[in-house]
């Protein structure tokens, strides 16, 4: 009888640890902001590789520059009119959606049937949106335009007060909160139980992820607008003094700085191929991850003022000359180009070889597939 008892004891235990299992693989595969925790901007997603038509499209309603997030067929994204949508991509029907207090700008991270999501009312909003229920909401006190980072089933955040916030994910609790001393615009990055966040006065943060200590700083010479990105032992961001910057992320040293024609305003996208950046005077650059060398750089005729992402052969940018690109990430050829006609669209995203993104002001969420 004994040993029946233990037998299902340690089979319990068993399924506890497969069940913890699932749950820490859910966090590492949620999708986000430039499509992980460490904002690395890499999908690993079939390229579009021909060109670019357009599949189909989703009339919002209301303008958006919100970067698509797309998960299980389920498109997420906000809008101007202070709505979170789902829209499936099967009946391309609208599941569900949510209503905030502000514009919703920010990209949702999705971790299994949870979203979080950010909004201009300065709150930090956990919903299934398919059930249409609310989980918790948290009021910063600031206003956010950032994208909420899940990592460790934490959400960390910045606001336009200089707050970065960490938040658990489940309760909604507040668990740390660091003073970054200038506001926070940027995506906060977080990987290797470290997370990093910039503020408009040109500072880099690397905090411990569980107490929110500081463990170095940087102090760029403008501000840096775009999310920092985590990649192999490097902390990479771009700034407005038109550089791009490579610290090592065990204590912040500059490992590589690289000079660009105008200011960057986004996220680099990281490959173990190229460091993908554009600037705002419309040059995409690919450089050397270890060194900092430039390896090609492509030209659009608008500037770059959302971030580029990254799959195994290309990269995809839309510009605000009113098209989205897609380059060879060996050497900047563009592949294809397809125009929106619009110039403030969001940045793309990538799902099961379509390209998806939200158009500005034609108020349209948008799919393109290769020809």
């Amino acid at each position: 009888m004994l040993k029946h008892s233990q037998t299902r004891f340690y089979s319990g235990i068993c399924l506890v640890a497969i069940l913890l299992l699932c749950n820490i693989a859910l966090a590492r595969d949620a999708v986000m902001f430039q499509a992980d925790s460490g904002n690395s901007g890499y999908y690993d997603e079939d390229d579009l590789r021909k060109d670019a038509v357009l599949d189909w499209s989703y009339d919002i309603g209301a303008q958006s520059r919100s970067v698509p997030a797309v998960v299980d067929d389920v498109v997420y994204f906000g809008a101007d009119d202070g709505y979170f949508y789902a829209i499936g991509i099967e009946q391309k029907n609208r599941l569900g959606r949510f209503r905030t207090n502000g514009k919703v700008e920010s990209t949702p991270a999705i971790n299994g049937k949870w979203v979080y999501l950010s909004s201009h009312d300065g709150y930090v909003y956990a919903v299934n949106m398919l059930d249409r229920q609310k989980l918790w909401r948290y009021k910063t006190g600031g206003l956010i335009q950032a994208s909420p980072t899940l990592y460790d089933g934490q959400i960390y955040i910045g606001n336009l007060l200089g707050q970065v916030f960490a938040i658990d994910g489940r309760t909604g609790e507040k668990l740390w909160v660091f003073d970054a001393a200038g506001p926070v615009r940027a995506t906060a990055a977080a990987d290797d139980d470290m997370v990093v966040v910039a503020t408009t006065k040109g500072m880099v943060f690397a905090l411990d992820h569980k107490s929110g200590r500081q463990l170095w700083s940087y102090r760029a010479k403008k501000a840096v607008n775009g999310a920092p990105a985590i990649s192999r032992g490097r902390v990479i961001f771009g700034s407005g003094d038109r550089s791009v910057y490579a610290l090592n992320a065990e204590d912040g040293q500059m490992l590589w700085n690289f000079r660009l024609s105008g200011g960057v305003h986004t996220s680099p996208a990281a490959h173990k191929k190229a460091i993908v950046v554009g600037d705002d005077k419309g040059l995409v650059y690919g450089i050397d991850p270890k060194h900092g060398n430039k390896i090609w750089e492509s030209r659009t005729f608008g500037g770059i003022e959302q971030s580029p992402i990254v799959s195994d052969d290309m990269v995809y940018v839309t510009s605000s000359d009113g098209n989205v690109y897609g380059f060879s990430i060996k050497d900047g050829s563009i592949k294809w180009q397809y125009r929106i006609s619009s110039r403030n669209a969001s940045g793309p995203a990538l799902y099961d070889g379509k390209v998806y993104l939200t158009s500005g002001g034609k108020n349209s969420l948008v799919v393109l597939k290769g020809e």
